[in-house]
């Protein structure tokens, strides 16, 4: 007989409005379901590793079930370094072996730098030069400023006097 409960586990339920509900299978089974922040999700495999149990007593270690076995994996690219701001708790830090320049390699560092020297130079003479423009553009303008003003002054003092020669000719006529 079976009961209820392996049932469901089994076959996919239903509910009334046709919408399929599926039990998920845990990471044990192999598959589990990634979530995507969009909200669409996908059933994807997931590599079980078989546990090794060591029991007191014995001196080697068997798995739990025979697994076939495994292929050694490479070596690591680049090893993991920890930020030099971090040294390691309770051990003391090994110095830092960097490799030496074979000679092509130092004569193209030392152009970069001769270059970049060349180019920063270029760059504050460009500003110098510019900034010196931009200043006798500006002291050009505030000249330009000053004479204007100067002649609205001009200009009004004249309107003044000619307004103070016309009073006196209505006055004696």
């Amino acid at each position: 007989m079976t009961d209820e409960g392996d049932r469901r586990s089994r076959a996919p339920a239903r509910s009334s409005g046709g919408v399929r509900l599926e039990r998920r299978k845990t990471i044990s089974g192999g598959q589990t379901r990634q979530s995507f922040s969009h909200g669409r999700t996908k059933v994807v495999q997931v590599e079980v590793k078989k546990r090794h149990v060591i029991r007191p007593g014995r001196g080697d270690a068997k798995p739990e079930a025979e697994a076939p076995a495994p292929t050694p994996a490479p070596p690591p690219a680049k090893p993991a370094e920890r930020p030099a701001s971090a040294p390691a708790k309770g051990r003391p830090r090994a110095p830092l072996i960097l490799k030496t320049l074979t000679p092509e390699e130092r004569e193209s560092r030392m152009r970069a730098l001769s270059e970049a020297r060349k180019q920063e130079e270029e760059a504050r003479r460009q500003a110098e030069t510019e900034a010196a423009l931009r200043s006798e553009e500006e002291a050009r303008i505030e000249a330009e400023r000053e004479e204007a003003r100067r002649q609205v002054e001009a200009e009004a003092e004249r309107r003044q006097r000619e307004e103070e020669a016309r009073q006196k000719a209505e006055e004696q006529a």
